[in-house]
């Protein structure tokens, strides 16, 4: 197959994402191509290159174009594309399937374009993306709610377009007329990958030998919220337990996050590691005691499925995370959920006192990924959704070759 992508982001310059295992398991059988913003915003604030190591094995066998390589906001490129795609799409040539990722006005566009040449299209939705639009620092305060509104909108017209549309989570609370489109495709994890691996070298290089490890991968963008965290490391301090906690990750609130520290009293026990590549955090999350997921309760977070969830459970580690949708409806009672602080001072006394029990836990976790949440079996199930997709295209239009010479 030829398969065009849309893409709402740079895959250039963003962490690990689902979009990066779905092309690394397409591009071994088909031909790729992406069309995405140029995100020159997020490129500013972090080591693309760090992002890289461990997914440049994909650059080779894809296409990777962009809608423009002006230095303006990813909100702006979208709006741009619409003057932009039409050339570019003359110049690429003639595609089987079109799969659409997570875009608003750029993949609606391109959709358009597809269908008229016969080619149908798979939307997927991995986010909540009017409630993104809606606490974007992108966007003007004043003008978010009105975002968000035309973010709703695309996003109807994209999902009506669709011929399928693939969802990381049920907790994403689609409308219930496009139900029969619906395919659940969760975020995954490489458990080839992400296996417990000895850190204990890692753990005297950064001096926490002794200390019982809490940890976060990830961005520490807007539905992050890490103040229930500071405040039980610092009550968990006073009831004189040895805790530390452990941030991989800089994208986002970094120097918001470092005066938070300051402002709970417990900077010196706070590491941040920054950006790390991709193929050494399994062992920086092998080092950790427990992986945390600290989301707030917001709409962004609420139908998310995290990737490193996943992660950290293929590690065999406890996890605490924020009671919402998209994760009790995936994993269940495999992880600790905590609402607040005191929550998460309970439960970090109780992985210290019951150490039977969490190896029980995480036990059932490993098993748990492995058997319905391995990226490559989840690739190969979008890999048939394309295809079939695909057969569809090619039998309308057969019939609509036929319909003509009856003519």
């Amino acid at each position: 197959m030829r398969i065009l992508i849309s893409s709402i982001v740079d895959l250039k310059s963003s962490a690990h994402n689902r979009l990066h295992e779905f092309i690394r398991d397409l591009s071994r059988n088909h031909e790729v191509t992406i069309l995405s913003i140029k995100d020159w915003w997020k490129a500013a604030q972090v080591d693309a290159g760090q992002y890289n190591r461990g997914v440049e094995d994909i650059w080779p066998h894809v296409s990777v174009q962009y809608f423009t390589t002006l230095k303006i906001s990813p909100i702006l490129q979208e709006m741009l594309s619409l003057f932009t795609l039409g050339r570019r799409l003359r110049q690429l040539g003639d595609f089987d399937v079109h799969f659409n990722y997570n875009t608003l006005v750029s993949g609606l566009f391109l959709s358009v374009m597809m269908k008229r040449r016969g080619v149908k299209t798979v939307y997927d939705l991995a986010d909540d993306l009017p409630a993104m639009i809606r606490t974007s620092p992108q966007i003007n305060p004043v003008l978010r709610p009105f975002g968000g509104l035309f973010a709703s909108l695309m996003l109807r017209c994209n999902l009506h377009i669709a011929e399928k549309v693939t969802l990381t989570t049920e907790a994403l609370h689609l409308p219930d007329r496009y139900q029969e489109k619906y395919i659940v495709l969760p975020n995954g994890v490489d458990t080839s990958l992400f296996s417990k691996k000895d850190s204990r070298d890692l753990r005297r290089e950064l001096g926490i030998e002794d200390c019982f490890v809490m940890g976060y991968v990830g961005v520490l963008r807007e539905w992050v919220d890490l103040r229930p965290t500071l405040g039980a490391l610092a009550a968990l301090r006073d009831r004189g337990h040895n805790v530390k906690l452990l941030i991989l990750g800089e994208e986002g609130g970094l120097d918001a996050c470092r005066s938070l520290t300051e402002e709970f009293g417990v900077a010196d026990q706070v590491l941040f590691i920054g950006t790390v590549p991709y193929e050494q955090v399994p062992r920086y999350v092998s080092l950790m005691n427990v992986g945390l997921i600290p989301f707030g309760y917001n709409p962004v977070a609420s139908g998310a499925l995290p990737l490193k969830l996943l992660e950290y459970m293929s590690c065999e580690i406890p996890v605490i995370c924020t009671p919402l949708p998209g994760i009790t409806t995936a994993v269940g009672d495999t992880v600790l959920y905590a609402g607040d602080a005191d929550d998460i001072v309970e439960h970090v006394v109780r992985i210290k006192e019951r150490p039977a029990e969490m190896k029980r836990m995480q036990a059932e976790g490993l098993a748990l990924v492995q058997k319905d949440f391995e990226w490559r079996d989840i690739a190969h199930h979008l890999g048939a959704v394309l295809d079939e997709v695909r057969m569809g295209s090619a039998a309308n239009q057969r019939q609509s070759d036929k319909d003509t010479q009856r003519k």
